[in-house]
């Protein structure tokens, strides 16, 4: 289990409220629209769906590696919680 600080990712097709994206870095400078590198995101899989918040968020869950599905991001996080800090 881990804990990961971050930021929810808006992007259409990118929240959902059970499965989202996670960036250590704030929006303007994350992996999809910024300069950060694909090891500053995750897949997060919620135990429960969340609501949006721009705010910075912590989420833990037991942390699983991908290193064959291109279709997913490196780093999964599975039955999640979150905690908006």
């Amino acid at each position: 289990e881990v804990t990961l600080p971050g930021y929810i990712i808006p992007f259409e097709g990118m929240f959902k409220p059970d499965q989202l994206i996670i960036s250590s870095l704030p929006i303007a400078s994350c992996f999809f629209c910024g300069s950060g590198g694909p090891e500053t995101v995750a897949e997060v899989e919620m135990k429960e769906p969340v609501k949006y918040s721009a705010k910075l968020v912590s989420v833990t869950g037991t942390l699983e590696l991908n290193d064959s599905d291109t279709d997913q991001l490196m780093y999964i996080l599975k039955n999640a919680t979150l905690k908006i800090d």
